[in-house]
């Protein structure tokens, strides 16, 4: 039987890269999505997401 499921993944606005580099990492909610992207680095800004990579670069954080 073929099935539709929706899953949430969040990328990053700038770059489009994933908050999670696990394929299978996905999850049924956006809000736990954004839950686990924020936890795993990324910055929300809005409606927006940012890696930490393009966050540093944004000024968005600091990270040494």
């Amino acid at each position: 039987m073929i099935v539709e499921d929706k899953i949430y993944i969040v990328k990053c606005d700038c770059c489009g890269c994933k908050a999670s580099e696990e394929e299978d990492m996905c999850y049924p909610t956006p809000e736990d999505a954004v839950e686990e992207a924020i936890y795993d680095g990324f910055v929300q800004v809005d409606d927006k997401h940012y890696c930490p990579k393009c966050a540093k670069k944004m000024g968005l954080i600091d990270i040494e």
